[in-house]
C-alpha cells in the first residue's frame, strides 16, 4: 500500500507491508517497508471516515508538540510524528516509531497476570529471555521487576512534564516491553490533550485502573486530571510487584459481600483496599494471599503505594515513583527480597468472566446440529489461541461451562478456565421434548454455585453471562410456571445475579416466550447463522467491562443473521 506524507516542502511516498501489525478499536498498525530511513516506524490507518474527523486535527497538534526524548536508550513514546495521505490528498493516518524497534517486545501482562506456583518458563515457553529474571520468589525478580517499573515511569514522567496530556487509559496492555528492560508506550494518539486553547478528550479507561474520584469527573463530563494516570500506575505497579491487584485478592464481610460487589470496579468505588480504610470489612486469604508481599516492601513504596490507593487528590506522581525505585535499586531503605505465600492449585488471581452456555439439543435441531458443534469448536479455540477478537491474556479469565438439554438436562462442562477443556464437547439430537426451564434451572445452580466459589477463593468476577440457545418453546408449557421464572429472572438480574441472552434459532420460537425468559434481552438468528453469533459472542465477552449492563449485550445482529419477526 503506498501513501504520502509532507516532508521539507515535498510529498514522499511511504510504502507499507500488506499485513498488518495489529488492530483495536479505532485502526490498524502496518510496517513501512520502504523508504529505508524509515525501517523502524510504522503507520496506523483509521478505520473509517468517523475516525479520521475525529482525529486529523488532533495528530497535526501532536505532531507540533511533541515531549522532550520521545527515544532514548531505554525509552520509546510511538508518537505521531507525520501525519498521513492518500493518493487523493485525504488525511487517513499517521507515522510513528515502530514499538517493536525494541527487538521482542511484548505486553506487560507476563508480568502482571500471575499464577499461583507457575513459572514464567512454564507459563511462557516461548519466550526464553524472560525465563527466571522475574519470579517473585526470588529477590532477583523483585528488582528486575522495579527496573522495569522505573523505566516506565520515566515515560510516563516525560509524557506529564509536557503539561498538556492524560493518558487516561493508563494498564499493562498498553505497554510493551523487553526482557532487559526496555519499554514502549503505544496508543499515544488517545491520550486527552488539554492546553488551556485546545481540548481532545481521551478515552474511556479500564474499569480496573480507574478510580472513584475520575469517575465522578467523568460523569459531570469534565477533563481528567494526571491524577487519573497516577492512579492507574500505582495500580500496575501493585499488581506487578505484589501478584495480585491491591482492590482484590480477599474475602469481603457484610454489606459487601454481596452480588453487588463482585467486580474490582465496585471495590474502587466502595475504597476497599488491602491497606486501606476499611481493612475491618476485608478477610485476608490463609491461602493464595499474596498481599503478604506488600508488607516486604521498602516502607517508601508501601508509603506511596497506600497514598495512592487511599487519597482523593495529590496522589504521586510519575516522578516520585520514578525516584523511589531508583532510591531501592541504589540499595536505601530496608527491602525483604520476597515473602513466602502459601499456594493452592487456583490458576491465577485475575478477574474472572464466566459464561455459561444453555444449548438446546432437541430433535428439531437436527438440520443444524453440525453446524452449532463446529462454531462452538471454533469459538473455544479462538479464546484458548488469542485470536479473532481474543487476546493472550483471554484464557487467563475466560471462564465456561456447557449445558445440553432436551427433555433431559445435562452439564456437558462445569466451569473452568477454557484452556482447561482437553476435551471439546460434541453436542447430539437427543428426544424431542424442550425442557427449557429445567435446564434454565441448573445453569443458575452453576452460577450460584460458582460464585461462592470466587467468593471463597476471593477471586472478583464480572456478573457471569447466561446464553440460552433454543430453536422451540419450552414444552411443555405451564403458563403459571413461567410467568414464575420470569419473575425470578427479572429480579434476579435486578439484583446482579447474572445476565441472561435468550436466542431464539429458525422462526418457530414465541418471541413474548423469549422475552419472558431473558428480561427483554433476546434475539433471533437463522439456522445457520451460528459462526456469526459466536462472533458476535466473541466480540462481547472479549471486552467485559464493557457489557455490565444488561442492555443489548450483543450489540446489533445484522441483517444476514438476524430474523426480523
Amino acid at each position: 500500500m503506498i501513501y504520502y506524507i509532507h516532508r521539507q516542502g515535498k510529498d514522499v511516498a511511504i510504502e507499507t507491508e500488506t499485513k498488518e501489525l495489529s488492530s483495536g478499536g479505532q485502526g490498524k498498525i502496518y510496517k513501512i517497508s520502504s523508504p529505508y530511513e524509515f525501517k523502524d516506524y510504522c503507520v496506523k490507518i483509521y478505520k473509517n471516515k468517523k475516525h479520521i474527523d475525529e482525529n486529523k486535527n488532533k495528530i497535526q497538534y501532536m505532531i507540533l508538540n511533541q515531549p522532550k526524548n520521545i527515544d532514548m536508550h531505554n525509552i520509546r513514546i510511538c508518537w505521531p510524528e507525520y501525519s498521513l495521505y492518500d493518493n487523493k490528498g485525504q488525511f487517513v493516518g499517521f507515522v510513528m516509531k515502530l514499538a517493536l524497534g525494541f527487538p521482542k517486545s511484548r505486553d506487560l501482562k507476563i508480568l502482571s497476570i500471575y499464577s499461583f506456583g507457575k513459572t514464567i518458563k512454564e507459563k511462557y515457553p516461548e519466550c526464553k529471555e524472560w525465563h527466571d529474571k522475574f519470579e517473585l520468589t526470588k529477590s532477583s525478580g523483585t528488582l528486575n521487576r522495579m527496573k522495569m517499573l522505573h523505566n516506565w515511569a520515566l515515560a510516563v514522567e516525560l509524557i506529564h512534564e509536557t503539561k498538556k496530556y492524560v493518558i487516561v487509559d493508563v494498564k499493562p496492555d498498553n505497554v510493551l516491553a523487553t526482557a532487559d528492560g526496555r519499554i514502549s508506550i503505544v496508543d499515544a494518539d488517545s491520550f486527552q490533550i488539554n492546553d488551556g486553547a485546545n481540548v481532545y478528550r481521551g478515552p474511556v479507561a479500564t474499569p480496573e485502573y480507574f478510580p472513584k474520584f475520575a469517575k465522578y469527573i467523568e460523569r459531570q463530563k469534565r477533563l481528567q486530571t494526571i491524577d487519573c494516570d497516577n492512579f492507574a500506575l500505582a495500580v500496575a505497579f501493585y499488581k506487578i510487584l505484589i501478584g495480585t491487584h491491591p482492590f482484590s485478592g480477599f474475602k469481603l464481610k457484610p454489606p459487601y459481600n454481596t452480588d453487588e460487589y463482585a467486580d474490582i470496579s465496585s471495590h474502587i468505588e466502595a475504597e476497599l483496599f488491602a491497606f486501606g480504610k476499611k481493612t475491618d470489612y476485608i478477610e485476608y486469604l490463609s491461602i493464595n494471599n499474596m498481599h503478604e508481599r506488600y508488607k516486604t516492601l521498602p516502607l517508601i513504596l508501601r508509603s506511596m503505594f497506600k497514598s495512592a490507593l487511599t487519597n482523593q487528590s495529590n496522589l504521586p506522581m510519575a516522578t516520585e515513583w520514578k525516584n523511589a525505585f531508583k532510591q531501592v535499586l541504589n540499595g536505601q531503605g530496608a527491602f525483604k527480597p520476597h515473602a513466602d505465600v502459601k499456594f493452592n492449585s487456583t490458576p491465577n488471581s485475575e478477574m474472572k468472566c464466566l459464561c455459561v452456555l444453555v444449548l438446546d439439543v432437541s430433535g428439531s435441531m437436527k438440520l443444524c446440529i453440525n453446524s452449532l458443534n463446529e462454531a462452538l469448536d471454533k469459538f473455544i479455540r479462538d479464546i484458548r489461541k488469542g485470536v479473532n477478537g481474543f487476546n493472550e491474556s483471554s484464557k487467563e479469565c475466560i471462564e465456561l461451562s456447557i449445558i445440553q438439554f432436551d427433555k433431559d438436562v445435562k452439564v456437558l462442562h462445569y466451569p473452568s478456565l477454557v484452556e482447561q477443556i482437553t476435551n471439546i464437547p460434541i453436542l447430539t439430537v437427543r428426544g424431542l421434548t424442550t425442557n427449557t426451564l429445567c435446564a434454565l434451572d441448573t445453569a443458575f445452580d452453576v452460577v450460584e454455585k460458582r460464585k461462592r466459589e470466587y467468593k471463597d477463593l476471593g477471586i472478583p468476577y464480572y456478573r457471569p453471562w447466561i446464553i440460552l440457545l433454543t430453536d422451540g418453546n419450552p414444552n411443555p408449557l405451564n403458563q403459571n410456571e413461567l410467568n414464575k421464572y420470569a419473575s425470578k429472572i427479572s429480579n434476579d438480574i435486578a439484583e446482579y445475579k447474572y445476565m441472561l441472552t435468550a436466542i431464539g434459532i429458525g422462526e418457530k420460537i414465541d418471541k413474548n416466550i423469549l422475552s419472558m425468559l431473558s428480561d427483554g434481552n433476546y434475539s433471533f438468528i437463522k439456522q445457520n447463522g451460528f459462526s456469526k453469533f459466536f462472533q458476535y459472542l466473541s466480540a462481547s465477552i472479549s471486552n467485559p467491562d464493557k457489557c455490565c449492563s444488561h442492555d443489548d449485550l450483543l450489540g446489533e445482529i445484522d441483517d444476514s443473521l438476524s430474523i426480523m419477526l
